[in-house]
């Protein structure tokens, strides 16, 4: 598929027309990173803004005492960078490869110039950021008043809204929801004993949302 077809299916550029999208897709080269590959740190330089097209990557920092905590999982058709991008300002977090992923990379003077030229982008990446802002703000509540089982539900429903099977390793699930790796084995052999989850080598997949709902919240579900 042609980039500017890709990108016309981007709900970021859902609204640009034919000849916007082959301005965009000029602007763009492709690159593809290893599993587990950096793809920026924290405190580099914001020179670019990445669109994912195949795979998936985190979003975390890494605190003092060296814990990881994961910001966000990304699938494809979302964006990343961008804060550094339009702010001009250096990496707030770092990406990681989750598995082998291929990213549209945009230049930042190039990416700047073409959203003060096209409106409609500019007031799409400005919905994006609200999005971003909003699960930022459902994070911190359950991290602040939800215990770990609410935490993993809510994530756990937030991937798997995406893609159908959710690949990170349990110490990746237990940095995503504040949790220890121990505690989110134990946790999804449980939900594995009650036949509700599919579990390899990072990755899982949910096969009974009402039983998982039931299991972690105690919530019976009614139809």
């Amino acid at each position: 598929m042609r980039i500017e077809d890709w990108l016309g299916k981007a709900s970021i550029f859902a609204g640009l027309g034919r000849q916007e999208l082959e301005e965009l897709a000029a602007l763009a080269s492709l690159k593809t990173f290893a599993q587990k590959e950096t793809i920026f740190l924290e405190d580099d330089p914001g020179d670019a803004l990445y669109i994912l097209r195949t795979g998936a990557v985190k979003i975390f920092r890494v605190s003092a005492d060296g814990r990881e905590q994961i910001l966000a999982v990304l699938h494809p058709g979302e964006l990343f960078g961008e804060m550094a991008v339009l702010q001009g300002a250096t990496r707030s977090a770092a990406a990681q490869a989750l598995v082998e992923s291929t990213v549209l990379v945009f230049p930042q003077a190039e990416f700047r110039r073409f959203l003060a030229q096209q409106p409609q982008g500019a007031l799409q990446c400005i919905a994006v950021l609200c999005s971003r802002l909003r699960r930022a703000n459902r994070s911190l509540e359950l991290l602040l008043w939800g215990n770990v089982r609410q935490r993993l539900y809510a994530a756990l429903g937030e991937m798997a809204d995406k893609e159908d099977e959710i690949e990170l390793t349990h110490q990746d699930l237990g940095a995503l929801v504040g949790s220890s790796r121990e505690t989110i084995t134990r946790i999804l052999l449980e939900l594995q004993a009650f036949g509700c989850v599919t579990a390899g080598r990072g990755w899982l997949q949910i096969t009974d949302w009402d039983k998982v709902r039931e299991v972690l919240l105690g919530e019976e579900f009614e139809n």
